[in-house]
């Protein structure tokens, strides 16, 4: 419906272009063509053809060639943005406008372009990875770039935090300086951890043909083809469930109430203090109806609950609760079943309710956006290794050599730590 404000998706760096295009065809599966009209995230590039209303940018084009050359992509050339050599992981070498002043610069042409081809543009949601050289740092300077442009529009982020373990000997700072940036210039940040998304994929691999079909089953891609315990089957499967995460909760569905960015940021930060939140989904079997339905939400909701390292259960201080279910199904009938197999006394989260096109009346899901005392743990493990790796000295002549100064690091070492105090003072805990 024209009533849908348009927003605008920006995808940065190798993992942003990934989940991004997968998000993409999420959507289009969760509501698809209604009428004569394309829905509000795609552009008509002329009187008859039309593009996914977003931007890639990347400094390798190895992954934006892929997506484009993948069957059905309906990603416009005049929004790609790409170089021909990466940014070594390093969120310095990303950032400087030294080395990115000519990408920053068409990616910011591109993102314009988009925007006034909106008919009711409402703001940006960002994809991205905090630890990549590309993701992190050319992504902070996207989001400068862009809150300088349109400082009154919604500017909501996706950004994925990397596997504690490790993934490169960078990631630490880069994750400070990156989240830094975030609680700095967007409104809200849906915040992905690595570690969950490869929890959810090896249970998908090792459940067979039944875990592949929940990967699967409202993500729109074909992850489910390659579950199957590989390294890359297991990626394939952790980009299809985060990008069902996102999709799940952002995706508009029909005849219900209208939920846009400006909703979704609300959401997901109720409070300038609180600019994270955690997102989660699962898919139901078609066979369950509504009372089955209800109940595995249930039993999902309470194997879901975080809890922090003394025991304490997570203390949310915003987020909802997305059901999606097939067009017949009475919204309030099912609401009003789940509020009864429920604790609701221990669920802070509101129910919403939205119905499914006729044409994806065989899936159920269910989505949790939260946020709570817990979400920040990704970061508070980051800050408390990279002050260890600062006070030893290591790595930051790689910084330095891209024009960053010891004082940016306590900067964001600080942001970062005020970001965590905020949200383990709802749980009545201290700082690390």
């Amino acid at each position: 419906p024209s009533s849908w404000m348009d927003t605008v998706f920006v995808f940065v760096g190798q993992c942003g272009c990934t989940i991004g295009a997968g998000l993409m065809a999420a959507m289009a599966k969760m509501a698809p063509l209604q009428g004569a009209g394309l829905v509000r995230w795609c552009a008509h590039a002329d009187g008859l053809h039309s593009h996914a209303r977003c931007v890639l940018i990347d400094t390798e084009r190895k992954v934006v060639r892929r997506l484009r050359e993948q069957k059905g992509a309906a990603l416009c050339p005049d929004r790609v943005c790409c170089e021909a050599a990466g940014r070594g992981a390093n969120y310095a070498y990303g950032h400087s406008s030294a080395h990115n002043g000519a990408i920053v610069e068409s990616a910011m042409d591109a993102i314009r372009r988009e925007v006034e081809s909106c008919e009711a543009f409402t703001g940006f949601i960002l994809v991205h990875s905090l630890a990549g050289g590309s993701g992190s740092g050319l992504g902070a300077a996207i989001m400068e770039a862009m809150r300088a442009s349109y400082p009154l529009a919604f500017l909501t982020a996706v950004s994925v935090a990397p596997h504690a373990a490790g993934e490169t000997p960078l990631q630490h700072y880069n994750v400070c300086l990156s989240a830094a940036t975030v609680q700095a210039t967007c409104d809200a940040s849906i915040l992905l951890s690595n570690d969950e998304l490869l929890n959810a994929a090896s249970k998908a691999a090792a459940a067979g043909p039944a875990g592949a079909a929940k990967v699967d089953g409202a993500a729109g891609t074909t992850a489910s083809a390659g579950v199957g315990g590989t390294s890359e089957s297991i990626l394939a499967a952790m980009n299809a469930i985060a990008s069902r995460h996102v999709a799940s909760i952002i995706s508009p569905a029909v005849g219900t109430r209208r939920i846009d960015l400006c909703t979704v940021s609300t959401w997901a930060s109720p409070a300038p203090s609180w600019k994270f939140a955690e997102a989660s989904s699962v898919v139901a079997k078609a066979t369950l109806g509504a009372a089955g339905f209800a109940e595995s939400v249930a039993r999902w909701t309470a194997r879901h609950g975080r809890r922090h390292d003394d025991g304490r259960a997570a203390v949310s201080v915003g987020g909802r609760l997305l059901l999606r279910c097939p067009g017949d199904v009475e919204a309030n009938a099912l609401a009003d079943r789940f509020r009864r197999v429920c604790n609701m006394e221990q669920l802070d989260d509101e129910i919403v309710v939205r119905l499914g096109a006729p044409a994806a009346s065989s899936v159920w899901t269910a989505a949790s956006l939260s946020a709570h005392s817990c979400v920040v743990r990704p970061l508070a493990q980051a800050v408390m290794s990279a002050r260890a790796m600062a006070d030893r000295g290591a790595f930051l002549h790689w910084y330095a050599r891209y024009g960053m100064t010891e004082d940016d690091f306590l900067t964001a070492f600080s942001a970062v730590d005020d970001v965590i105090a905020d949200y383990r003072s709802l749980a009545g805990l201290g700082p690390f």
